[in-house]
């Protein structure tokens, strides 16, 4: 086991972290450096992120096409609009 002291500037911002987020300064601080350290866990990024990767049913309009040209109507279209 390895013992690590941290400074007062470090201690208490993750002392205040740890609070918000309902667990100990010391959890907190190993679950950080596990993360850090050991890095995404084995396998594929697929596995890794599948149940939190999702797609979104839409028009399929391509609104990545003339978004200049489309922010400057909206605008235009908000200040006719507006009183």
């Amino acid at each position: 086991m390895l013992t690590i002291d941290v400074p007062d500037e470090l201690a208490a911002p993750l002392t205040i972290e740890a609070a918000r987020r309902g667990t100990t300064p010391q959890a907190l601080a190993l679950d950080q450096l596990r993360a850090l350290v050991a890095g995404p866990p084995p396998g594929s990024l697929l596995e890794y992120l599948g149940s939190r990767v999702g797609a979104v049913a839409g028009t399929g309009e391509a609104f990545s096409q003339d978004t200049g040209r489309r922010f400057a109507d909206g605008l235009a279209e908000a200040r006719a609009s507006s009183p």
